[in-house]
This record gives C-alpha cells, sequence and structure tokens, in this order.
C-alpha cells in the first residue's frame, strides 16, 4: 500500500467544523458589531468624524467580508487573522480620532472596548497556540494601560483591570473550547482515514485471494482436460489432441509459477473493487467491461482502489441527497478507465484548494504516483465526473 498519511491530508470534519464555526462566529459577532457602531456614533461628540467614520468602517468592511466568505466562498481562516488586524489599526489611530480629552464625561468607556472580544477570538482561531497567548496577553494588557490615560477614560485602575480582565476571559473561553472540537474532530478524521484505508488494503487482498483462486480453478480445469483425453484416446489423432492439452497444461503451470503473489488480474480487482464500492454506497450503479486476464500489481491495485473510493466518498459528502451515483470500470488491453459520475450540484474544480483532502491529495496523487491520469468534469448544477486512466508502460 503506497497511501498519503492520513496526518498530511487536510481533515474532512474539520474543515467542515471550520466552515460551521466560522459562520456562528459571523452571525455572533454581528451582535457586538451593531453594539459597536452604536456606540462610537454615540460618541461622535468627543471624537474627529474622519477617523472614527474610517476605523468603524474598517470593521463593517471586515465583518461584511467574513460573512461573504463563510456563507457563500471558500470559508478561508486567514479572514479571522484580517478581524484581528483590523482591531490593531482601529486601536493604533486612537490618538488620531479623539478630539480634546478634558471634554471626554467622567464615566467615559472608549467605544473599541466593545470590539475587543469578537477580534481577540478571531485571532485564536486563526495563529498557533503560542501566537494566540502572545496576542491575547497583549489585548488586555494594552486596554489596561490606555483604560488608565485621560484619552482612554481616566478609569481607575479596579475598574482597568475588572475590563481587561473580560476581555481576555471570555475570548479565551470560546477558543479553548474550539480548540477542544478541533482537535475532536480531527481524531474522528484519522479514524475514518484509517478504516478507509483498511477497506482499499482488503480490496488487494480480496483480489489476491480471488485471483489464486481463479488460478487454480484454470490450472485444475487444464490439467483435468489433459488426462481426459488421454484417457478416451483410441487413434493418432486423439493422442495428437491429449499431447496438445498436455503440453497447454503445462504452459499455464509455468505461467503460473512464475507470477508473482501480488499480481492480480483485471477480472479478480474489478470484482472486489465493485464489492468494496457496493459497501460505501450500495445504492452506486456499476458496470464492468473489458474485465480479462490482464494483470496489474498490488500497487496499481492499491492506488486506484483508493483514488476511486475517494472519488466515490466525495460524492457522497458533496454532492447532495438527492444525487445518483455511478462507477464505470473498463480493461483494455493494457490498462484500465474508471468513471465515477454523479448528478449532484457539482463546482469548479479550479477553486477547489490545494491542499484538498481528497481531491488533489489522494485521488490525483494516488493516481499519478503509479503513472496514471485524473481527469474532472464538473461545473455546479451538472453533477462531477472523475475519470481514472492508467496504461501499462511496455
Amino acid at each position: 500500500m503506497n497511501l498519503t498519511p492520513a496526518n498530511t491530508r487536510t481533515s474532512f470534519a474539520v474543515t467542515r467544523i471550520d466552515r460551521l464555526i466560522g459562520r456562528v462566529f459571523t452571525l455572533a459577532t454581528l451582535l457586538t458589531l451593531i453594539e459597536t457602531v452604536m456606540n462610537g456614533w454615540q460618541q461622535d461628540a468627543y471624537l474627529d468624524h474622519l477617523w472614527l467614520g474610517l476605523t468603524l468602517s474598517l470593521l463593517v468592511a471586515v465583518h461584511l467580508y467574513n460573512f461573504i466568505n463563510f456563507f457563500f466562498l471558500g470559508a478561508h481562516r486567514f479572514v479571522y487573522l484580517i478581524h484581528g488586524l483590523a482591531y490593531v489599526v482601529a486601536f493604533a489611530t486612537w490618538p488620531l480620532q479623539m478630539l480634546d480629552t478634558a471634554k471626554l464625561p467622567a464615566d467615559y468607556h472608549p467605544w473599541l472596548w466593545w470590539a475587543t472580544g469578537s477580534a481577540a477570538m478571531a485571532v485564536g482561531m486563526y495563529l498557533p497556540k503560542w501566537w494566540v497567548f502572545a496576542y491575547m496577553l497583549f489585548v488586555p494588557v494594552t486596554w489596561v494601560l490606555f483604560h488608565l490615560t485621560p484619552a482612554g477614560g481616566s478609569a481607575d485602575i479596579t475598574k482597568a483591570l475588572a475590563d481587561g480582565f473580560y476581555t481576555a476571559l471570555f475570548p479565551g473561553t470560546v477558543v479553548g473550547l474550539i480548540w477542544l472540537v478541533r482537535e475532536a474532530a480531527r481524531k474522528v478524521d484519522e479514524a475514518g482515514e484509517l478504516a478507509r484505508s483498511e477497506e482499499v488494503e482488503r480490496v488487494t487482498l480480496e483480489a489476491q485471494a480471488r485471483e489464486q483462486s481463479r488460478l487454480d480453478r484454470l490450472l485444475y480445469s487444464s490439467v483435468f482436460s489433459a488426462i481426459k483425453f488421454a484417457a478416451k484416446a483410441k487413434d493418432k489423432s486423439e493422442y495428437q489432441q491429449a499431447v496438445a492439452a498436455s503440453q497447454e497444461s503445462l504452459e499455464r503451470i509455468e505461467l503460473a509459477k512464475n507470477q508473482t503473489p501480488t499480481q492480480i488480474s483485471l477480472i479478480s480487482f474489478f470484482e472486489s473493487l465493485e464489492k468494496l464500492a457496493h459497501r460505501v454506497d450500495e445504492k452506486c450503479n456499476i458496470a464492468i467491461s473489458g474485465a480479462s486476464e490482464f494483470v496489474i500489481s498490488g500497487e496499481v491495485a492499491s492506488a486506484l482502489s483508493d483514488a476511486t473510493i475517494q472519488a466515490l466518498t466525495n460524492s457522497i459528502q458533496h454532492a447532495g441527497s438527492k444525487a445518483q451515483r455511478s462507477i464505470r470500470l473498463k480493461g483494455t488491453r493494457s490498462g484500465i478507465k474508471i468513471v465515477v459520475k454523479d448528478t449532484g450540484s457539482g463546482f469548479r474544480p479550479s477553486r477547489v484548494p490545494q491542499h484538498s483532502l481528497g481531491l488533489r491529495l489522494v485521488i490525483f496523487k494516488s493516481v499519478e504516483a503509479i503513472g496514471g491520469e485524473v481527469h474532472i468534469d464538473s461545473k455546479p448544477g451538472h453533477g462531477t465526473t472523475v475519470v481514472l486512466e492508467w496504461e501499462e508502460i511496455r
């Protein structure tokens, strides 16, 4: 078996969890955005109109892009970092927003405070852990120091510390829970990947067993026929037929002796792959043509099985519940052609990330590693067809 290790692939469950978290985060922080904007405009009398408008517009634009990204685009996680940086920009431009600290009311609370929590959570869901710790330490510390200054409201130390504590407690708790959920999803994917790899390996083993059984039947039939001819021979012509049958039997025995155990005929390979595909999707329509005694290596059988089952799994996961699936297994004189087709929602292959779990790292790499080719025909609303082709190099 020549499979890509599970830990080098993008986890499917984690990807789904990340998209769901992104959507929940977008909707939840929309409420904090409304609160932030309302507080910002209420403080308009104390701040520069231009800079206040620019910073609030920046935060609104980031939230809008978050919404579009997680609901309509590829749910790219780098937008979390943009969210965090937007807060840093707003914080850094505060001196430009402030007009006259002497005019601030005694209980003044800068509107930036309502944006700190969502920014800390956003960064926590993108950066590596140590950078997250640094950022989450940076936010409350800078907020406390800022809140003590005249531009930050000249708060007393107790109130400043309390505000700083809350800017770290809630985001830190949420991010910690998200880390646990993502880790659980990753473990689920690893278990699923292991199970799938074992299924693919079973295809090769079953195909080898079927091939050995087929060869045994052929040899038995050949030897029995030769003995039968010899026993019934009564004249020269019949003796010659018996000799010819004996020679054919010897050739078959010699061929079987030279054939390595890892070689599998298309007959055995297709039968085993059909059985595995039906275990994955019992409703899948499978057609076989050109099955012959042409043999392939266990490595080729494993790679094609891996890619075929991954294509079928991708269809189950993405094509929609009403999609119909079919697989066509076709043998040629020197190769194999496998077509996995569905009537699902389809997609744009050009928009699939380079680190995609199934499409690029399993299907393409598995087939290309044995010298094969992959062709994908799909577009939104018109289903998907994945074609795997392999030819023996002579």
